[in-house]
């Protein structure tokens, strides 16, 4: 008996099903030809390179070089034509795009080795993960101990996809009252440092754990605003703490900061949060929404994002979709006045008020 052709799309679904389970391989490959300077060779040869120049040109054995770039020939990183090796569009990508090498090394640095944990977080509801770094509860908490690298390329990652979206979300503020502005998970102050240089006569205060807003008052860049510029520490997870801030927040802004909480939390956040609220204050909250995204390699992120918080972070929060987000807001006693998207390349702006 003859056997039966595969179909098309059976040939198609295998080939996919390979890139999958061979995906930590690809992925290996890429780092190590991006920080062995293997993908900058190549591209910045217009003619292209043999292996055997290659090989000497990042010191590689043939051996060394001819495994590594066979893995990327066949994961159209690298093409071939007459011998000489040359990126694709992939391989451009994947050495001059700022997007792509940040998350590359997020990946890298921060994810790779905690995801195989994935599994047991899943199972648990905790970040099995952040045990590749030590003994802590969450991330947050271990950021200012996290090896310098791995410090490095998480701080790259939160910046890269905070900064224009911190710019564009201020143009929205400037319509506000905002002589004082709360930074709830303000990290390293960069949103502080950014609102303080835009409005000269606002004060700014930095509500986090301990840790980070110890980052924050050495920060070099915030040093120079004198009184302007506050810290106030805070571990929200104890449902009864609330932060010494003084006198009432006009604005209190929460950037990529409920998506570290499960939802409950979230909502318990926001309770006690709104108890800081000047009259007429606004809580205004940006955020990355998972369903509202305008592209699919922005969704891809946002997926991988959220499993980070599964296996890394603190293993019960993800990326909100946009009808739970407005939930949490609506039982935290908030009404959404203004909603705007995009800010940035991924995120939405809520300006929200209590609503009673």
């Amino acid at each position: 008996m003859r056997a039966r052709a595969k179909s098309p799309e059976i040939i198609q679904a295998m080939s996919r099903a390979q890139e999958i389970a061979f995906a930590p391989f690809v992925f290996s490959a890429a780092v190590a030809a991006r920080r062995m300077g293997v993908l900058r060779a190549i591209g910045t040869s217009p003619a292209g390179l043999s292996p055997q120049e290659l090989a000497a040109a990042v010191s590689l054995s043939p051996y060394g070089l001819k495994v590594l770039t066979d893995m990327l020939l066949a994961a159209g990183v690298l093409r071939q034509c007459d011998g000489r090796l040359f990126l694709t569009k992939t391989g451009e990508c994947l050495e001059w795009d700022a997007l792509t090498g940040v998350n590359l090394d997020f990946t890298a640095d921060v994810c790779f080795k905690p995801l195989a944990h994935l599994e047991q977080s899943l199972r648990t509801g905790r970040p099995e993960g952040l045990k590749e770094f030590g003994d802590w509860s969450t991330l947050y908490e271990a950021l200012p101990q996290l090896p310098p690298e791995t410090l490095k390329s998480w701080l790259q990652f939160d910046h890269y996809y905070s900064e224009t979206a911190f710019r564009d979300a201020l143009r929205h503020l400037e319509k506000l009252p905002h002589g004082t502005v709360f930074d709830i998970g303000g990290n390293t102050g960069r949103f502080c440092e950014l609102l303080l240089k835009a409005f000269p006569e606002a004060k700014a205060t930095l509500i986090d754990l301990p840790g980070q807003c110890e980052m924050a008052r050495s920060n070099p860049a915030l040093q120079g605003f004198g009184p302007r510029f506050s810290t106030a520490s805070v571990d929200w997870l104890d449902i009864e703490a609330m932060p010494q801030t003084g006198a009432g927040a006009d604005i209190i802004w929460m950037s990529q900061f409920l998506d570290c909480f499960s939802p409950q939390q979230a909502q318990s956040i926001l309770m006690r949060a709104g108890r800081l609220l000047a009259p007429d204050g606004k809580i205004v909250i940006l955020e990355c929404i998972q369903d509202n995204q305008t592209y699919e390699a922005a969704q891809m992120s946002l997926a991988a994002t959220s499993l980070y918080f599964t296996a890394v972070a603190n293993g019960n929060s993800r990326f909100f979709d946009l009808v739970e987000l407005e939930q949490i807001l609506s039982a935290s006693s908030l009404r959404v006045t203004e909603r705007v998207h995009p800010i940035g390349a991924t995120h939405t702006l809520f300006i929200c008020e209590p609503s009673e």
